[in-house]
C-alpha cells in the first residue's frame, strides 16, 4: 500500500494525506468514504465554533476563590505595569464578579435545599 494518497489535490499537486487502510486513496478522495464525507459536511464547522472552542478551553474543575483572587491580583499588577490592556483588566474583573455572583446563588440554593429538607424532617417528627 502507498504511504500517500494517489489522488491529485485541487491545486494540481499530489495529495499528501495518508490513504485509508487497504486503499490507495485518502478519505477525501475515496469513493468508499462518500457517506463519511457527507457526515463531516453536515457537521460543518461546529467544532470550530466559538462555543465549542470556549468549552474546550474550560478547565474541568471550577476555580477556587483563592485562584480567582490570584488571577485578579496578577491582572491588576499587569494593568498597572502596562503589560495588560485596561480593557482586558475590566473583562477579568467583570468575569470574576460574575463568578462570585454565581457562586453566591449556588450556595444559596444549597442552603435552601438543606432548610427544606430539615423542615420536612421536623414536620415528619411531629
Amino acid at each position: 500500500m502507498p504511504e500517500r494518497c494517489q489522488a491529485t489535490a485541487r491545486n494540481g499537486k499530489p495529495c499528501g494525506a495518508a490513504p485509508m487502510p487497504g486503499e490507495a486513496l485518502c478519505p477525501w478522495h475515496s469513493p468508499a468514504a462518500a457517506e463519511q464525507r457527507r457526515q463531516w459536511s453536515a457537521k460543518g464547522g461546529s467544532a470550530r465554533s466559538n462555543a465549542t472552542r470556549a468549552k474546550k478551553a474550560l478547565p474541568v474543575e471550577s476555580l477556587t476563590l483563592a485562584e480567582v483572587q490570584g488571577l485578579l491580583n496578577v491582572t491588576l499588577k499587569g494593568v498597572i505595569a502596562g503589560r495588560i490592556e485596561p480593557g482586558v483588566g475590566n473583562a477579568v474583573a467583570n468575569l470574576a464578579r460574575a463568578l462570585v455572583a454565581v457562586a453566591g446563588v449556588a450556595d444559596f440554593e444549597v442552603q435552601l435545599t438543606e432548610l427544606r429538607r430539615d423542615l420536612a424532617e421536623l414536620k415528619g417528627a411531629s
